[in-house]
């Protein structure tokens, strides 16, 4: 097995939602997401599934989902910092 880690290359600082539509691409491929949540949580966590109103985590501290309006506006509980993402890539050698 070959385990990759991909991060993303935004050409400038990213929106909230260009930060979701990089998570959903990379889900979309089969690619779990790391990411931080700064803020109110500060702490790593894994999504692994995103719908357009939630993001699905696997996380060590039993939180199952993130709403995505947390991550919105100046007055958000949540912030993920665009340089705090990366995507697991795991492929059969040969």
């Amino acid at each position: 097995m070959t385990i990759e880690v991909e991060r993303p290359t935004f050409d400038a600082v990213p929106t909230v939602e260009q930060v979701f539509a990089w998570i959903e691409l990379s889900l979309a491929a089969g690619k779990p997401v790391l990411l931080r949540l700064a803020k109110g949580v500060d702490h790593f966590t894994v999504a692994a599934g995103i719908t357009a109103t939630r993001v699905f985590l696997f996380d060590s501290t039993g939180q199952s989902f993130l709403k995505q309006t947390s991550c919105r506006g100046s007055e958000s509980f949540y912030r993920i910092p665009p340089k705090a993402l990366a995507r697991i890539a795991v492929s059969r050698r040969g």
